[in-house]
């Protein structure tokens, strides 16, 4: 009696032992196969994003032809591929239309049950640099202090070609020379109306790097604002001195051209002229809906 209860319990161990083995054995193919297909998918979704990058760099109506945070279709990996692509553009203001720098892609792979994006910031072919907008014209020319109660700015918009959908401003020139040395002053971008809505760019500089007699001087900005066509933008030149920092040249009267107007302020903006304007000179890139780029550096696994 004792042998057949030591034999049974034997055997009874080795029965749980071998269930308890398939058992891990089950867990450790699912493990397996759920790193597999998560593998799988990532592979998916990255392809998913060149291939979307393809596509939209051979379509210049791209940014008419797909809606903001719109999926496409699913499709196969290929014939001897293992679960599906898709992708959709997202844009950080909800408008894919417009040439803001901030439009990524978001490629989607799916395998089984398991879900894996990728994205990348996008963005459109630029050119340049181009000088957007010009006022170079030496006729009906005055002298222009800057100072603590004396602003001046100019507002205008860019003269682009047909093909532009955005643009932006890497650096300004302005007709100026130093009247008073190791003074502050600041030139500012704003978005206009025509009196300043809102400062997208600054550069505070000292008087002492400026000419001692009237010619051009470069002013570079950052150029990270990407503006849309169409959009106004207005240079300031600001000072918090009663000492002088610098005289610019303004044309005082005469002007014609249109989206331009001379801005005063003292320092708030108070009044402007279309007949008048600063001799200046606006420098940039302008982008097209062609050779749709990566961004360097903005490549993520992203939530799908």
């Amino acid at each position: 009696m004792a042998l057949y209860v030591a034999v049974s319990a034997t055997a009874t161990i080795v029965s749980v032992l071998a269930l308890t083995s398939m058992a891990v054995v089950r867990l450790e193919r699912k493990q397996a196969q759920a790193v597999q297909d998560r593998f799988l998918a990532r592979s998916n979704a990255r392809s998913a994003v060149e291939l979307a990058l393809k596509a939209i760099g051979n379509d210049p109506s791209w940014r008419t032809a797909y809606g903001n945070n719109v999926e496409t279709s699913r499709f196969s990996a290929g014939p001897d591929g293992t679960g599906t692509l898709s992708w959709k553009l997202i844009d950080s203001d909800g408008s894919i239309a417009n040439a803001d720098a901030a439009v990524r892609i978001k490629g989607i792979g799916r395998v089984g049950t398991t879900v894996q994006a990728s994205s990348v910031q996008i963005r459109a072919g630029a050119v340049g640099p181009t000088r957007h907008r010009s006022q170079e014209t030496p006729l009906n020319l005055k002298d222009a202090d800057v100072r603590d109660n004396k602003w001046w700015a100019q507002y205008f918009k860019p003269s682009l070609p047909a093909s532009a959908n955005g643009w932006n401003i890497t650096s300004v020139q302005i007709y100026c020379r130093r009247e008073s040395s190791g003074r502050q002053f600041s030139a500012r971008l704003y978005r206009s109306l025509p009196f300043p809505a809102y400062e997208v760019d600054s550069a505070t500089l000292i008087s002492d790097g400026l000419p001692s007699f009237f010619a051009w001087y470069t002013i570079p900005f950052a150029g990270a604002t990407w503006f849309n066509v169409g959009d106004a933008v207005l240079l300031s030149f600001e000072s918090a001195s009663n000492d002088i920092p610098l005289k610019i040249k303004f044309r005082d009267g005469g002007v014609s051209d249109a989206d331009s107007y001379l801005v005063q302020g003292d320092p708030s903006w108070k009044s402007y002229d279309a007949s008048k304007a600063l001799l200046y000179r606006i420098n940039g890139y302008y982008t097209t809906s062609s050779g749709v780029t990566a961004v360097p550096a903005t490549w993520l696994w992203d939530a799908p």
